[in-house]
């Protein structure tokens, strides 16, 4: 009986999350609508609108995002990941907020477009009437399914927690371990979106003209990427090199992004980020946080090493142990 509620409730996760993503991709995609609609060259200029375009698609990346992590947390009966998701979900509402208030208050900078068309003022306004009920409307659905996704974690976890008793044994300094390998690796998944996310906005949107600091930026992508996979390997086989590579990488990425929410609000690059300063700000802050959660937890996942947990994770492991003697309703992750 309890196995089929199990499945039952996995299976309405999973369908909350595909419902969510092809709702609020479709509202994104009316947004879109009426916004090229009536927006003259959306891709040329500084402009506040003229950052709209990457708003709506990073909004609808991490709607994909969301729905990736929903399934790997399913299929790997994750108890950990289930946090991830009602965490990143509220993440998704909070910036759904931002674009509320961002859309519904830009003017459209195109000043030749009000010159030559006198009637581009009244469109422009009509655009964001038009817009108004879907921007409404992404909050609130984000919300109602957060408070689903925190209600099935919540009936979910006990059981995902039971799983992982059955894998990894009665030891539990081994579960602790392997509960601290799995918070490190949700952490490099949010790092992931996060700084990519940052890097798209802050590319696209203010380094049009900084030739030198384009490249730099558009180089650095790929090698943090990489070095936040390679974290994930020296967790797994305990490569203490890499870890404390990582450990570097990571504490020059939390000052890059010190930096750039302190050259954010510097009054001289006032002008350079007039338009675009509260997503960035929402995504270097976030990702700062991530980063610095990150580090904190590659600590500890340092200080695990030669302890056990790798012949665990690598299915090393010689104890078998009888789980008839442990009732799954009073196994959790957290015992």
């Amino acid at each position: 009986m309890r196995k089929v509620i199990t499945s039952r409730t996995i299976l309405a996760m999973l369908l909350v999350a595909l419902i969510q993503t092809v709702v609020i991709a479709a509202l994104e995609a009316m947004i879109a609508y009426f916004f090229f609609s009536t927006v003259k060259d959306p891709f040329d200029g500084q402009d506040t609108d003229k950052g709209i375009p990457i708003y709506l698609i990073l909004f609808v990346v991490a709607q994909l995002f969301l729905l990736g992590m929903v399934w790997d947390t399913v299929r790997h009966r994750n108890s950990i990941q289930l946090i991830g998701v009602v965490v990143f979900d509220l993440c998704i509402l909070s910036y759904s907020i931002f674009q509320y208030f961002q859309i519904t208050n830009l003017e459209s900078g195109d000043t030749d477009a009000t010159v030559q068309d006198g009637d581009y003022a009244t469109r422009f306004a009509t655009m964001k009437e038009n817009m108004r009920p879907f921007l409404v409307a992404i909050p609130c659905i984000v919300g109602g399914a957060f408070l689903i996704y925190l209600y099935l974690g919540v009936r979910l976890h006990r059981d995902f927690g039971w799983d992982i008793f059955k894998q990894i044994g009665a030891n539990a300094s081994i579960r602790r371990m392997y509960r601290a390998y799995h918070v490190f690796v949700l952490l490099i998944k949010l790092d992931v979106f996060f700084f990519l996310g940052y890097s798209i906005q802050f590319i696209i949107l203010v380094l049009r003209t900084t030739v030198v600091e384009l490249w730099l930026t558009v180089a650095a992508v790929p090698i943090t990427l990489v070095i936040l996979l390679l974290a994930v390997y020296a967790v797994r086989f305990e490569s203490r090199p890499t870890m404390m590579l990582f450990m570097f990488g990571l504490l020059l990425t939390m000052v890059y992004f010190i930096y750039r929410l302190v050259r954010i609000y510097d009054s001289s690059q006032v002008q350079r980020y007039a338009n675009t300063s509260k997503f960035l700000t929402f995504f270097a802050a976030v990702s700062l946080l991530v980063s610095v959660c990150t580090f904190l937890q590659a600590i500890i996942c340092y200080r695990n090493f030669g302890r056990g947990l790798k012949d665990h994770l690598q299915g090393k492991e010689d104890e078998k142990v009888e789980y008839n003697n442990y009732p799954p309703a009073r196994m959790t992750l957290d015992d």
